[in-house]
């Protein structure tokens, strides 16, 4: 892909159906050279999944350059600390503050104890995280945190640039190493800008630890989805790629309400917003809001079950009409029908249909009737609004959704 300082290699670009830089599906990349290499990679994935609770994935390792004019790393790296939960112990290897002995040591002893994620925000090249080389490939045969390894987020550059045939980056090297390393690396192939690998960082630990997402390719798809709502600069969708496998079950990660469970307008939006989102208030919380500027408040998405984080195009609310029957047999002139979340409990739907847009009915007289079915998902429900319009006139809808007092 022709990015930001040259022409890099892009998986992406393989399940981006519509050309526009947001991918439509997840994709991995397992840099496998021989069948004993692919076989290793899969018990080391299965190892990983099998895990069922342990110290280390309540730990997340936070990793920063020190501050230059390519960025405020270790300001990004906190915003990224904002959306881990209280319950995570956060170890912190910042450059800046401290010398390259002790950090790299923090860092290396911090991987080694295990821990469930670790994130990189700064300079980084082929071989090394750091021009001083904080992480260098050479590192890693040395990392004894084999059944431990984290998944491994690298907001910088280069560090996954898989296609110089000769060459391994150190995200393949973590990934590849038998004894320990990364269980999956996020990175780039090509260059990056802090200020946008910033917003990555937050969209993927918002979209983990605020809702839920566990498997690592639903958890990247929606970061950048969630990064594309908040800048048009989309080149960075194309170069950063997964080392691993798109599948992943995260483990260690929150638990989240059970898609069962009756749910609140407020517990919704903690749970699509980072504590730093919401305290920024109306703004991007409020009931009206629209955040990812799809033309749909917050309380359209929650009532009707979508994403506040990812562009919807697709249509609302449908329309239909009664064909067949006499004036006099016929119960309704047209219906219009949507689909409705049926776990949002504190919220209420009114329809109204109006003549002339200036008076709005939804009396007994207009509307006639609502017939409501359960759709297959358990989750979601087909509302069905059956209305009369008096002497057939052109007559106009609309859907609005309230707080319920």
């Amino acid at each position: 892909m022709n990015a930001r300082g040259g022409l890099f290699a892009s998986d992406n670009w393989f399940v981006d159906f519509d050309n526009d830089l947001l991918p439509e599906l997840a994709l991995g990349r397992l840099p496998a050279m021989t069948e004993e290499e692919l076989d290793g990679l899969v018990d080391k994935i299965i190892a990983y999944e099998s895990v069922e609770s342990a110290e280390w994935q309540n730990r997340v390792l936070l990793v920063a350059d020190n501050p230059d004019t390519g960025g405020n790393f270790t300001g990004a790296s906190e915003s990224v600390a904002g959306s881990i939960p209280d319950t995570y112990e956060i170890v912190r290897a910042y450059l800046g503050e401290g010398t390259f002995a002790d950090t790299k040591s923090l860092l290396l002893g911090g991987l080694n104890d295990g821990v469930a994620f670790m994130n990189y925000f700064g300079h980084s090249g082929l071989d090394r995280m750091a021009g001083e080389g904080l992480l260098k490939s050479s590192d890693v045969s040395s990392l004894a945190n084999g059944g431990r390894q984290p998944i491994v987020t690298s907001m910088s550059c280069m560090m996954g640039r898989f296609a110089l045939p000769g060459y391994d980056s150190l995200g393949e090297v973590m990934l590849m190493s038998k004894l320990g390393g990364s269980i999956a690396v996020w990175a780039p192939t090509g260059l990056s800008m802090n200020y946008l690998s910033r917003l990555l960082g937050e969209e993927f630990y918002g979209a983990i630890f605020n809702h839920g997402e566990g498997v690592l390719g639903d958890a990247i798809l929606t970061a950048m989805h969630g990064y594309a709502a908040r800048t048009d600069v989309r080149y960075p969708l194309a170069v950063y790629g997964l080392l691993g496998d798109p599948a992943l079950r995260i483990t260690g990660r929150p638990q989240v309400p059970a898609e069962d469970e009756p749910v609140t307008l407020e517990n919704w939006k903690r749970r699509w917003y980072s504590a730093k989102e919401r305290s920024m208030g109306s703004a991007v919380v409020g009931n009206g809001a629209d955040p990812d500027g799809d033309g749909m408040s917050n309380i359209e998405e929650y009532t009707i079950g979508r994403n506040p984080r990812k562009v919807d195009d697709t249509t609302v609310l449908g329309f239909g009409t009664m064909a067949a029957g006499s004036d006099k047999d016929r119960k309704f002139d047209a219906e219009v029908f949507f689909i409705r979340n049926k776990l949002a409990v504190d919220t209420r739907y009114l329809v109204e249909t109006s003549t002339d847009l200036i008076t709005w009915h939804s009396d007994g007289r207009h509307v006639t009737e609502t017939v409501i079915s359960e759709n297959a998902d358990g989750v979601t429900e087909l509302v069905r609004v059956r209305l009369r319009v008096p002497g057939h006139r052109r007559c106009f809808v609309r859907l609005s959704f309230q707080e319920k007092p």
